[in-house]
């Protein structure tokens, strides 16, 4: 009996963690200023849309989760942490969006 409810604990914990996976694209994807300069406008938009559908789902997230009916886990805080670093990642890639376009109308009308 005792190793079945270890089991259950154990399955209901990894389930837990495996809900804020997907937030890790916001460290994994980190890209210095060079490289994001060095980005089409379509990897902003694809970055940004991310983080907005990573912003939506935390919203759906309960503040507590409670695991084998015997543990009980808050997530505000680490819920105000991913909203911050979400908005964090957003203003970076939005005021990069803006510097490249910026130059790209600026080389275009140079052309003309």
């Amino acid at each position: 009996m005792y190793w079945s409810i270890r089991v259950d604990l154990s399955l209901e914990i990894l389930q837990f963690i495996a809900r804020w996976r997907p937030y890790n694209i916001l460290w994994r994807n980190e890209k210095t200023q060079r490289e994001l300069l060095n980005s089409c406008l379509t990897e902003f938009e694809t970055s940004l849309r991310k983080h907005e559908e990573l912003n939506e789902r935390l919203t759906t997230e309960p503040d507590i989760f409670v695991i084998a009916n015997c543990l009980a886990v808050s997530t505000e805080k680490l819920k105000f942490g991913l909203v911050t670093e979400i908005k964090s990642c957003t203003h970076r890639y939005v005021t990069e969006y803006f510097l490249k376009s910026s130059k790209i109308s600026k080389q275009s009308f140079a052309e003309i």
